[in-house]
């Protein structure tokens, strides 16, 4: 059964390390063989990565296992949805994120030239529902994690009360920079924050932010912040149609499922239909339901119909935001009525 804590079926990654022991290989050797690296092939051992049938055949050849590990692998395949629906990618479904490698890519290589100094701080600058998040967490972190020599890598939100681990890393990824802005309402803890932030940029540390397009103003007037900014960006580009694709089609191969050749292009219409724009939200709530809804293993139209479609999702939103709206001005009003009330009663 898949692991609860990650979600990862361990059985064929404690199957490949009981074949590697018995060959006496060392994980070194099987990287040399199968030309994965010794990062990935650890976290499949240790049940933190799904063992992908590329991999399961690329250690079969290797090892001689005869297919033992593509049929461990494939018994287990279409169990697990790979479609996370509202919850951003992380590290643990990393194996299903795909349509940014171009974006991994060069921040890869720009985070690469600058760990050559230690220190520095580069910003991931894109709109809401751009899918930043997926992108450091389970794009560039794993990838940053499979470097050459490891460096520590940690991860962290800023939240309401944000604070700088105490332990030192080589690289620290803030995810979602802009709650210092929405969320922590202490200008001092914010200010003290940001501050420590950039001195550590300017010490040891590499620091990699992503940040909302319409918080960069409020960064800019940060003197600790403008400075370092200025240096560093990586504008996220909205993704092509090859890209949105390969988000629908990457995930359900991984798993042994068939999508409709057509259902991509219809997708891709409905998504565009209104502005042009992707929301990737919309897209991954629509694919998560329709896994759901599948019989057998394949996607297709009436999966997608069954869905709603992947405007659904925006229209429930909407009916729900209206709804907290109006709830919230009938709370005013009643508010309004008893302050109202009180102090007719209190002038009688």
């Amino acid at each position: 059964m898949p692991d609860t804590a990650s979600g990862v079926d361990p059985r064929p990654g404690r199957r490949l390390r009981a074949r590697r022991a018995d060959q006496g290989w060392s994980l070194s050797r099987l990287e040399r063989e199968t030309h994965y690296s010794r990062g990935y092939l650890s976290r499949v051992e240790n049940g933190r990565q799904r063992m992908t049938e590329d991999l399961a055949q690329a250690c079969d050849r290797a090892l001689g296992a005869d297919g033992e590990l593509l049929a461990a692998v494939r018994s287990g395949l279409g169990q697990e949805c790979p479609y996370p629906g509202k919850a951003p990618y992380s590290e643990e479904t990393a194996q299903w994120f795909f349509g940014r490698d171009e974006a991994v890519g060069e921040l890869l290589a720009e985070v690469r030239r600058q760990l050559l100094t230690g220190r520095g701080l580069y910003a991931v600058i894109a709109p809401s529902r751009a899918g930043k998040t997926s992108l450091l967490r389970a794009g560039l972190v794993p990838a940053l994690r499979d470097l050459d020599g490891t460096p520590t890598v940690r991860v962290i939100n800023p939240g309401p009360e944000p604070e700088l681990p105490d332990e030192r890393s080589d690289v620290l990824v803030v995810d979602q920079f802009e709650e210092v802005f929405t969320q922590c309402h202490c200008p001092k803890r914010r200010d003290a924050f940001v501050e420590g932030l950039c001195r550590r940029a300017c010490s040891a540390t590499f620091v990699v932010v992503g940040l909302r397009v319409d918080y960069l103003r409020q960064c800019l007037e940060n003197p600790y912040l403008s400075p370092l900014l200025q240096e560093h960006t990586y504008l996220l580009p909205p993704m092509t149609d090859a890209q949105v694709r390969s988000v629908i089609t990457g995930p359900a191969d991984s798993v042994g499922l068939t999508v409709d050749p057509d259902l991509p292009d219809l997708i891709l219409r409905d998504l565009r239909g209104r502005n042009g724009a992707v929301s990737l939200p919309l897209l991954a709530e629509c694919l998560h339901r329709m896994w759901h809804n599948k019989r057998g293993q394949r996607l297709g139209l009436a999966e997608y119909n069954a869905s709603g479609g992947v405007g659904s999702t925006e229209n429930l939103t909407a009916v729900l935001v209206a709804m907290a709206f109006v709830l919230a001005q009938m709370e005013r009003n009643h508010r309004s009525a008893t302050t109202d009330s009180t102090s007719t009663s209190a002038t009688l």
